[in-house]
């Protein structure tokens, strides 16, 4: 109850300082960042009494106090926190590059391949056809002809495969699960990930000759140098940045959360400059500690001791950044969307693990763990946008509505199927809640 009156009345503190007159130059970007952090916390604990994850709490937090509803954070303030963004994702990707188990995957290789494949294939496929199907049934928004709209609806299906790597991580450290359910998940989200930017790189390609449109940013071969560029050297960027990690942690070894907190912020720096993918450059980063030094439990401490902060703010500048108008607006296609994608990863991961002869609890749960969507979605539906002229942006825009979905209902589905499986502990306090 402390917590429901420390909400209230941080609620009325924002509401009177965004009510100071235009003159007064109104709240301090600095003063709503604390706001919203605060509250993001709050609502994460509240969250967890009721049996929430916690970042379910920071992103209802965020939606609240964002454009769509009490406006208390305006959408210049929100584009001025995007920086926050990219440094928490990189150390969320350490993290995650730090939880994989190079060692146990090997066991359970022949499952990975397995459910990764099928659950890929079926879904792409599955929603490309069902979109293909319902888009006819549109002839306002989308008039085009069949080889049109197949290469919208494999755009679609694109987006339909990415999970969200910040989220699932996120549930697993606050949860502190282990188990081979949360392995599984984490290490083909991991692998989705890379897949994914291939995937789309090529259907751009393909879409943009089929929709006579010249992408001059995406020509075949600048592509592909661009792909070799973007993965190969990120992976081998994160190889070194895992080397000197471990060199760090061996010689010196003070002030491990600081450092770590810095070197994030410098990759992240440093990957944008070169053209790279911070996140991939991350868990690569994290997995050489991991697997290549005796050291990866120490590294994931460090990171916890400082990542709270972060966590809450970055899912809460999420929420806010949820447009429930957008939502309101393409409804139907967004529920076709969603309902699709679902029904496929469903289908796709369950026959997946029947295959791989995963024990029932795996298939009955493992489903639940991709449900998530959020950063390498939404910049597909920006790229699409900045390429396709208006129907790029209705695109967007539907694409937009399915990941407010998706990103709120995610991380309860995926703590649910934990607490399912047996994978949280009974005791011991969470980490980020």
């Amino acid at each position: 109850m402390s917590r429901l009156f420390g909400l209230l009345a941080l609620a009325l503190l924002m509401f009177l300082l965004v009510s100071l007159p235009a003159a007064t130059g109104g709240a301090p970007l600095s003063m709503l960042l604390g706001f919203l952090m605060l509250a993001a916390f709050a609502c994460g604990k509240l969250g967890n009494r009721i049996g929430l994850p916690g970042i379910t709490g920071y992103l209802l937090a965020g939606l609240a106090l964002g454009p769509s509803c009490f406006g208390v954070l305006k959408q210049e303030a929100i584009a001025d926190l995007t920086l926050i963004n990219s440094f928490a994702l990189t150390l969320i990707a350490l993290t995650a590059g730090g939880e994989v188990n190079l060692g146990r995957i090997r066991k359970r290789l022949v499952s990975f391949l397995l459910i990764t494949s099928t659950q890929v294939v079926l879904t792409f496929s599955g929603v490309l056809l069902l979109m293909l199907a319902a888009l006819h049934f549109f002839h306002e928004v989308f008039s085009l002809g069949f080889k049109g709209l197949l290469a919208v609806s494999a755009l679609f299906a694109v987006t339909a495969i990415s999970t969200s790597p910040s989220a699932t991580i996120a549930v697993i450290v606050e949860t502190r699960a282990k188990g081979p359910l949360s392995e599984l998940v984490l290490g083909i989200t991991i692998v989705k990930d890379i897949l994914v930017i291939v995937a789309f790189a090529l259907t751009l390609g393909a879409a943009g000759q089929i929709l006579g449109q010249n992408l001059t940013d995406t020509a075949q071969p600048d592509l592909l140098a661009r792909l070799s560029w973007e993965i190969g050297g990120s992976i081998l960027f994160g190889l070194a940045l895992g080397m000197g990690i471990i060199a760090y942690m061996r010689y010196v070894s003070a002030e491990m959360t600081l450092f770590i907190i810095g070197l994030s912020f410098c990759s992240s720096t440093a990957s944008q400059a070169l053209h790279f993918n911070a996140l991939l450059v991350c868990m690569v980063a994290g997995l050489v500690v991991n697997n290549l030094s005796r050291r990866g439990e120490d590294f994931i401490r460090a990171i916890e001791k400082g990542s709270l902060p972060l966590y809450v703010i970055f899912f809460a500048i999420a929420g806010a950044s949820i447009n429930l108008e957008i939502l309101s607006s393409g409804w139907k296609l967004v529920a076709i969307l969603v309902a699709s994608r679902i029904f496929f990863f469903w289908l796709g991961t369950s026959a997946g693990a029947a295959l791989a002869r995963e024990e029932l609890k795996i298939r009955q749960n493992l489903w639940l763990g991709f449900i998530t969507q959020a950063g390498i979605t939404l910049g597909i539906a920006v790229v699409v946008a900045e390429n396709f002229g208006a129907l790029g942006v209705v695109f967007k825009n539907l694409v937009i509505g399915a990941v407010a979905i998706f990103e709120l209902v995610g991380p309860v589905a995926f703590k649910f199927a934990l607490g399912r499986a047996g994978e949280i502990p009974h005791k011991g306090r969470p980490v980020a809640r």
